[in-house]
């Protein structure tokens, strides 16, 4: 885990890290949300619907957002203020993943570092994009 000070960070920095959605992991989103839509628990309806697969869900993958903050950049002292995404293309279980983010903007006023966020297929095709908000506290 990393754990950048407020006086570490610049405009500019970024990390990135691989990850991968499992089929574990939607049947403990699906245990956790009660989220049974077809589209992410049946393959034939996902299949019918134009998609290759079941659909993982948007806000599972969506949480490798909070790791990239609360982990990688700034890490310790980093509190998710706020969360905007858009979720561009399907992601399917076992699908190689890469998060980025890049640090585009601080605000020394009130420790907030907004961060350009996206996951991308191994192939770098842009799968969701995000701006994240993070407060940082040491």
């Amino acid at each position: 885990m990393n754990s950048y000070s407020w006086s570490d960070l610049h405009v500019g920095m970024s990390h990135a890290f691989a990850a991968v959605v499992t089929a574990p992991m939607m049947c403990h989103f699906l245990e956790d949300s009660g989220d049974d839509n077809p589209l992410h628990v049946d393959a034939a309806f996902a299949r019918e619907q134009g998609f290759d697969d079941v659909v993982v869900y948007g806000l599972l993958s969506a949480n490798y957002y909070s790791t990239l903050v609360g982990v990688y950049l700034p890490g310790r002292h980093a509190v998710l203020q706020g969360i905007q995404v858009d979720f561009v293309r399907p992601i399917y279980v076992d699908m190689p993943l890469k998060v980025r983010g890049e640090i585009v903007h601080l605000s020394d006023a009130v420790r907030r570092v907004e961060i350009a966020a996206r996951i991308e297929s191994d192939s770098g095709e842009v799968l969701s994009k995000a701006k994240l908000k993070v407060g940082v506290r040491d």
